[in-house]
């Protein structure tokens, strides 16, 4: 009898520090959440002051390169207008909150659980700290521009791009918190889920329903392009004898990313569709138009965790302006997946813009009906082709269409922008 009690005993101080320990948990989860909840709302925060300048750089540099004239009253503006976003800065530095973290064994314990260090957690407080002084520095450096009485059209585009690599690096560092975020339980992000809808400059559409994998691979996305635009500057600014009109079209042009969906033996389908994306490349290139075509096999190829098909996913909902996809027998698993992604990314944000393209085929193929079901549930259209020549044209035709409108955005942009 005395040994059953004991063991009830056991059982009930068992049960009661294990509840204790998820109750600190819960607590210490919600702690970093507020952290990192913070840190997001700032960075979002100084991001829109970090686009309001840049679009105004944009404007001012577009007009200076094509004018070939060094205009006092736009610099005095665009001073004005800096000097105005500083003090923007001061008033939110001021309003926000300064949290801290104070680390003990279980708090570490919980963090160590979670893959997280309190190393990362001190950073994350910091972070807004240096991403503010890291902004104000960006805009230091414009009005150390503005005051050079020699036009150095290079420097223009330097400081340009520093301002978007100032985004990217933002997106980056959400991308970082919600890999430290992703593993908490769900009841201690509340306060992070009522701040993500006041999110307008961070990749917010990205949720919290992904692995920490998943999430350093798209925070590696962002770094990369970050450091492509210093390389590109790094490279201009190597060319001593740019030009001004150079300058103006750096500045003055629009990427289009086309990714060819659709299953890995379609070998013949996708060399096709290469071909077009070289010939529209070197068109419309002249007409500053960067057109850049993608398939699985522009990813790496090595064993990734859990597969690449989470890394395609992740391209076509955020960097795809146009989706292609071909029928040709068997449709398998992964290209309808792709499929549902790209429709509930149009759906959502209006991109990317599909294509569907069908072999005629006397032989009934049931995933291709099936895919096709799938099409016209959507109340959309595909297109039947009879052989390559004739896929080839519509890829084409219907390429040339869509940059055809992007041309036309950039030529009304530029005659607004000159108004």
């Amino acid at each position: 009898m005395y040994t059953v009690i004991c063991i009830i005993l056991v059982a009930l101080l068992f049960i009661l520090l294990f509840a204790g320990f998820k109750r600190l948990e819960k607590m210490v989860c919600s702690e970093v959440c507020a952290i990192f909840s913070n840190t997001i709302v700032y960075v979002d925060q100084l991001c829109g002051v970090n686009n309001e300048i840049l679009s105004s750089w944009h404007k001012f540099c577009l007009k200076n390169s094509i004018t070939s004239e060094k205009s006092f009253s736009a610099e005095k503006i665009m001073t004005e207008e800096i000097i105005f976003r500083k003090k923007e800065i001061e008033q939110l530095s001021n309003h926000n909150v300064r949290l801290s973290f104070q680390p003990s064994f279980l708090k570490t314990f919980i963090l160590h659980k979670h893959k997280l260090s309190n190393q990362e957690i001190q950073a994350a407080i910091m972070t807004a700290e240096s991403t503010e002084m890291e902004l104000e520095q960006n805009f230091d450096f414009l009005i150390d521009l503005l005051k050079i009485e020699k036009t150095v059209p290079s420097s223009w585009v330097f400081a340009e791009n520093r301002l978007k690599c100032f985004q990217h690096e933002a997106n980056a560092m959400f991308y970082g918190a919600l890999e430290g975020l992703c593993s908490f339980p769900k009841d201690s992000l509340t306060l992070y889920e009522q701040q993500r809808t006041r999110l307008k400059h961070l990749p917010s559409e990205i949720g919290l329903n992904k692995r920490k994998e998943d999430y350093l691979q798209l925070q590696e996305i962002e770094f990369n392009k970050a450091e492509e635009l210093l390389k590109s500057t790094g490279e201009l600014m190597d060319n001593g004898s740019i030009q001004v009109d150079l300058f103006g079209n750096q500045l003055f042009s629009q990427q289009v990313n086309v990714f060819f969906a659709g299953s890995k033996e379609l070998q013949t389908e996708r060399d096709v569709y290469s071909n077009v994306i070289s010939q529209l490349q070197t068109k419309w290139k002249d007409k500053n138009i960067n057109l850049y075509g993608y398939s699985f096999q522009n990813f790496e190829h090595g064993f990734m965790y859990n597969g690449h098909q989470c890394t395609y996913n992740e391209f076509i909902k955020i960097y795809t302006n146009v989706a292609i996809f071909v029928l040709n027998g068997n449709v398998g698993g992964k290209t309808k997946e792709e499929f549902d992604i790209a429709m509930d990314s149009f759906k959502e944000s209006g991109h990317p813009i599909i294509y569907v393209y069908s072999r005629k085929s006397d032989i009934k193929n049931k995933d291709v009906e099936t895919t096709r079901n799938r099409v016209n549930e959507e109340a959309q259209y595909w297109q039947d082709y009879s052989d390559n020549e004739q896929l080839r044209l519509l890829i084409k035709n219907d390429l040339s269409e869509r940059l055809q409108q992007a041309y036309e955005i950039l030529v009304e942009t530029r005659r607004t922008t000159l108004e």
